[in-house]
């Protein structure tokens, strides 16, 4: 990554025990820094990193914003986060084959729909 890159900026939930163990773990395998971090919680912080997401969308999945702007949510988001950690890239390329990418999708819906958080979330209308 060259000096002026923009890392990719996920808007996570950090209320959910599972989500902030995940982000400990990135973070950790993060050796080129890579990736940074938002708590979907600091809506002043998620207003100004990415203004066009609504707080009932950033509850629902994991967002994670590419140095182009681009928005990803949810499977597509852990891909392209573990795309960028050397431990784990390998990795993310297999779970582009089907039918492991119908499957990890399935599974992530399955994770964030039954997630453990310390406070309720909005369910979908």
């Amino acid at each position: 990554m060259s000096a002026t890159a923009k890392p990719l900026l996920a808007i996570y939930d950090g209320q959910c025990t599972l989500c902030e163990r995940a982000r400990r773990f990135a973070h950790t395998l993060d050796w080129r820094q890579r990736l940074a971090f938002t708590d979907l919680h600091d809506r002043a912080a998620v207003q100004r990193e990415v203004p066009n997401l609504s707080p009932v969308e950033s509850q629902l999945a994991l967002h994670l914003r590419l140095e182009n702007g681009q928005m990803l949510c949810g499977f597509a988001a852990v891909r392209r986060m573990m795309r960028v950690l050397p431990l784990l890239a390998p990795l993310a390329w297999c779970l582009y084959v089907p039918p492991l990418n119908a499957i990890g999708e399935q599974l992530y819906h399955l994770i964030a729909r039954h997630r453990p958080c310390k406070t309720e979330r909005s369910s979908p209308a």
